[in-house]
Formats: structure tokens, sequence, C-alpha cells
């Protein structure tokens, strides 16, 4: 700290008197400022800041012949149908239809989760 007052006292007697000195005051303030802004800033959180322990708790599951979202381990039957993250949309009778038209038909204890991806209950152990 000691340093940088020496060296703007060192500019401040050279341009003492001239509009230079000025614009190098008005452009430190300026500076100043803006990384105070910076640091004040709270990043939002985003689905990809989410823990992967997280989005594993959120997903859609066949059960009982119907898709029930399981939001924060909370059944509730999914009455409408729903575009997941990597575009595909599940149907409430358990159809999964991917961007590209490939059609999953799910079976009892089979998951999708958020991003799409699909798990078959007999991968699930």
């Amino acid at each position: 700290m000691g340093e940088s007052v020496v060296e703007i006292t060192i500019v401040f007697n050279h341009f003492q008197n001239s509009n230079a000195m000025k614009k190098l005051i008005v452009l430190f303030i300026v500076m100043a400022s803006g990384m105070t802004a910076i640091a004040q800033t709270d990043p939002k959180p985003t689905m990809h800041s989410m823990t992967k322990e997280h989005a594993m708790k959120n997903y859609y599951q066949m059960k009982d012949g119907k898709v029930w979202n399981m939001l924060n381990e909370r059944p509730a039957p999914l009455e409408q149908e729903v575009t997941l993250s990597n575009g595909s949309t599940l149907k409430p009778e358990g159809t999964v239809i991917e961007k590209n038209g490939q059609v999953t038909t799910l079976n009892e204890g089979d998951k999708v989760y958020m991003d799409g991806r699909v798990e078959k209950a007999s991968s699930q152990k």
C-alpha cells in the first residue's frame, strides 16, 4: 500500500496542473467503484450448480401404471406432459418422446431424470 501512495504522489506532482491528472483521478475512481460493484454481485444458482445428489432426488417414476413426479421425494401424479432439459417430452401415461422422435415406454419402477435420462428398474440396484 505504501508503494502505491508513493507512485500516486509522484504521478500527482508530475501532472499537477494538467488535464491528464484529472483524467487519471476520474479513471481511478471509476475502476475502484467498478470493482466494488463486482465484489457485491451474488450469483444466482443455476441448473449446472445443483449437486448431483440434489438432481438425483428430482425425477419421475412409473408406479402403479402412472407417472409420479418425485420432486424432493414428495410423490405427486403427473397430470400433464412435461418437457425435460434435453428436449424430450414425458407424457402422464409413461411415454418418453425424445427430440429425435424415438419413443420409450416406461415400465413399473422406471425413472426419468430431469435431464431426460431414463433409468430402467432392472438397473436400479
